[in-house]
């Protein structure tokens, strides 16, 4: 009888607890959970509902104010879109695919030239999808050569060794078994192809992935479990680490979505991770990943809250005059997918000046 009461009491426990954690998802950082409001908004993606996913942005070596947001629609049909970074989309890729992640890369060496590079995750034909930035229309040329992988591609990430400039793709399956592949990528005959050169054994699925080119850390998103780090080069193996989990102090439930980093310096920064279940953005150091802070993004006049968010991005160095302290970008999900879906504009000051982070837009990405 008395282990029976016992029992009771320990379930009634459980209860009380989770009924409390419910009821603030962050419990021991309240005083660490603020909110910042978005400069702007993107024109939402073409076709209706939530198919805005992804971006990165592209600044351009020598007139910053000429650099732009790349935005996706990852519905059949759907294509890269070009933004400024005001949210006015002016231009999208003519190739038209299920396009699903992407990330960028500077300064790679093709065919005698330093070209800035972007990688999308194509769905519809089960490959990967390589574009030149050309800086003088602000557009995207497709430069893909044999890249198909024989499965349906999820996240994607680009790696180039700062030490031997050789540069290489990690690409997750959206179907079992899950696993995240690494490629190695070149020219050949004036294209891109790639080569299998490992897998990374995870175990459920994953579309958030960042690699960290100076420290050479590869970021992993399990999205009910974990982000995990990873050596990024290919002699790295299955050994790994803990930045956080599902369940944690900081992270209350799933699904653990984008990766972003943001640059003070070749060796310090910010990681930020999009947290799904209550629509945050955990902050971590950039070497010790230790936790400092976590934000939603409000409403403000016609701009409504962030909410369901895949993919972010955030960029230290300026974007525009629109943005002269960096700018931090979220796919805005939404809790009505019948509408289109687009992306939000948050200044980096009011993240850093809320939090007590620091700033450094003089960031130079290449």
């Amino acid at each position: 009888m008395k282990n029976k009461r016992n029992l009771s009491l320990y379930i009634c426990l459980i209860i009380i607890l989770n009924a409390c954690s419910k009821s603030n998802n962050k419990p021991n950082i309240i005083d660490r959970l603020i909110t910042v409001l978005p400069s702007y908004q993107t024109i939402p993606v073409v076709n209706s509902g939530d198919y805005a996913d992804d971006a990165v942005v592209w600044i351009h070596p020598s007139n910053n104010d000429s650099s732009f947001l790349i935005g996706l629609d990852k519905s059949s049909n759907g294509r890269l879109e070009y933004f400024n970074s005001n949210g006015d989309r002016y231009g999208a890729t003519d190739i038209s695919k299920s396009f699903n992640n992407l990330s960028i890369t500077y300064g790679y060496s093709f065919l005698g030239n330093s070209e800035d590079l972007v990688i999308a995750s194509n769905r519809t034909d089960n490959k990967v999808q390589f574009f030149k930035i050309n800086s003088d229309t602000r557009t995207l040329i497709d430069i893909t050569g044999n890249c198909l992988i024989g499965y349906e591609p999820y996240g994607v990430a680009l790696y180039q060794n700062k030490n031997n400039d050789s540069l290489y793709c990690f690409v997750s399956q959206r179907k079992a078994p899950f696993n995240v592949l690494q490629y190695v990528v070149y020219e050949n005959q004036g294209l891109i192809d790639i080569s299998l050169v490992r897998t990374i054994q995870t175990t459920s699925l994953s579309e958030g992935i960042y690699v960290d080119e100076r420290l050479e850390n590869l970021y992993i998103a399990e999205e009910d479990i974990a982000i995990y780090k990873y050596d990024a080069n290919p002699s790295g193996g299955q050994t790994r680490s803990i930045v956080d989990f599902v369940g944690s102090e900081y992270i209350g439930g799933s699904d653990i979505e984008g990766i972003g980093l943001y640059y003070l310096s070749d060796y310090t920064g910010y990681l930020i991770v999009s947290i799904q279940y209550d629509n945050t953005f955990n902050i971590y150091s950039r070497q010790e990943n230790s936790f400092l802070g976590s934000f939603t993004i409000g409403s403000v006049g016609d701009i409504d809250k962030t909410e369901e968010t895949d993919g972010i991005f955030v960029s230290s160095t300026a974007f525009t005059s629109n943005f002269l302290d960096g700018v931090f970008i979220a796919h805005d999900g939404g809790a009505n997918l019948s509408r289109s879906t687009n992306y939000k504009l948050v200044s980096w000051k009011s993240i850093a000046d809320s939090l007590g982070l620091q700033i450094n837009s003089n960031f130079n990405p290449r």
